[in-house]
């Protein structure tokens, strides 16, 4: 039998020597006191057993398999030599190829010999992670065969790629990947990112880890946000001069007032109020959109809300409230919600009858029930599902479908939701605010 000897310790290697010879007279042995001459006279003639010491000088073990296994060369029965028990490193050297190991001390010929037969007999290891290379080598992705600690047994042309002239069999998966923000690893030394797919398992000691680069999903993340932060910018500046323009109206409206022929005109009140109005929506628009950051008050008076939106609509409308129950919030966000329960209240408000709107608070479980009525021509059937999604309304609506969408994002930034309940008397809208705001 051929055998080569990998161990920088000269005594050992006759020792070994010595005891192989007694056990065959007709042995050949080789030795080799570093691992890329042992690789490269393997690149020449195979072995039947290589006696691998674990650790030599500048280098161990698992360079030894990684060198091989980047020259895509068959690995040998290889046994570990160890000086001292060395626990899951050993382990991951048998996961990687090795058949077997023992220390150097405990070994006589009787023991040789039954670790040489063994050895010969046990090439399932070795056959079963050439099988399990096959698979990994033939994804394009970058891919990793691991042991069951987490250290990196066997890496795939595209992973040596990726990691260079790094030596990385037996280093961990953490040693190599630095996680960062967003889900995202990258490779340490190195400006990729890399998203990790799960692990898959094929026995109790082996599984792959894949890699997916990232960096051109990164770089069209950071456009959208560039981009996000762009149009942030530009509704901040969009908010302001309306708002600017809309205070002049008011101060305008306000010197009209002032003229003693026009102070009691309903017309003029109203385009006042209306103006008001106007800066109340869009300061409410700028939260819900994050463009403005939401104050939350302690306690709102949802009847004080509801009457004073009802005040300022020039429409004739009934109103009937029962709310004993305050709610946390905002107070202009929970205009904004009435706004346009109200308006839409109004525009599917049944002809010739007086339009009535109940609305009535109850104590939940996790907080405050709000009960909106009216006695409108109510919601179609066929909308129930779908009443507060983006545009959606009924064939004959004036109305573009848009203010039962907006009373639910406003709600949502409060933390609270709306639901539509069938109803044959109307419409009949259930808010529910939890008792604490969401921040």
């Amino acid at each position: 039998m051929n055998y080569y000897i990998v161990d920088d310790n000269e005594y050992d290697c006759k020792l070994l020597k010595h005891k192989l010879m007694a056990l065959d007279h007709s042995a050949v042995i080789e030795f080799y006191h570093n691992i890329d001459l042992a690789v490269d006279r393997i690149k020449e003639k195979f072995p039947d057993i290589v006696f691998l010491d674990y650790e030599l000088q500048n280098d161990n073990a698992f360079s030894f398999f990684e060198k091989l296994n980047m020259l895509h060369s068959e690995i040998p029965r290889t046994i570990i030599l160890t000086g001292v028990d060395r626990g899951e490193n050993i382990d991951s050297l048998l996961s990687l190829g090795a058949i077997d190991y023992f220390i150097k001390d405990n070994l006589d010929e009787a023991n040789l010999k039954i670790l040489i037969s063994r050895t010969m007999a046990n090439y399932r290891k070795i056959k079963d992670f050439s099988f399990y290379k096959k698979i990994v080598d033939s994804s394009p992705e970058i891919k990793l065969i691991l042991d069951k600690q987490g250290r990196i047994l066997y890496a795939n042309e595209s992973a040596n790629k990726a990691f260079g002239d790094e030596l990385i069999i037996g280093a961990y998966v953490e040693d190599i990947l630095n996680r960062v923000e967003g889900g995202y690893y990258q490779l340490k030394n190195s400006d990729r990112f890399y998203k990790i797919m799960p692990s898959k398992a094929w026995d109790e000691n082996l599984s792959t880890l894949t890699l997916l680069n990232v960096d051109e999903e990164l770089d069209q993340q950071h456009k959208l946000e560039d981009q996000a932060t762009k149009a942030t910018n530009f509704s901040r500046m969009l908010v302001h001069d309306i708002k600017d323009n809309l205070g002049a109206g008011i101060q305008l409206a306000d010197i009209v007032a002032s003229d003693n022929a026009l102070k009691e005109s309903k017309d003029i009140y109203l385009l006042q109020q209306s103006l008001r109005n106007c800066i109340s929506i869009i300061d409410s628009l700028a939260a819900i959109s994050g463009i403005k950051e939401t104050k939350f008050d302690s306690m709102i008076n949802l009847a004080y809300v509801i009457e004073d939106v009802v005040d300022s609509m020039n429409a004739k409308i009934k109103l009937n409230t029962a709310c004993p129950h305050f709610a946390s919030g905002n107070y202009n966000i929970f205009k904004t919600v009435f706004q346009n329960l109200v308006s839409n209240s109004i525009k599917h408000s049944s002809k010739g009858k007086t339009l009535e709107i109940s609305v009535s608070t109850e104590l939940g479980e996790n907080g405050v029930i709000v009960n909106y009525k009216d006695n409108g021509i109510g919601v179609p059937d066929e909308l129930i599902d779908t009443l507060f999604e983006d545009r959606v309304k009924g064939r004959k609506s004036p109305g573009m479908g848009l203010g039962l969408f907006i009373v639910k994002q406003a709600l949502g930034i409060l933390g609270g939701t709306i639901e539509a309940s069938l109803s044959k008397k109307g419409a009949h809208f259930i808010i529910k605010m939890p008792k604490k705001p969401v921040k």
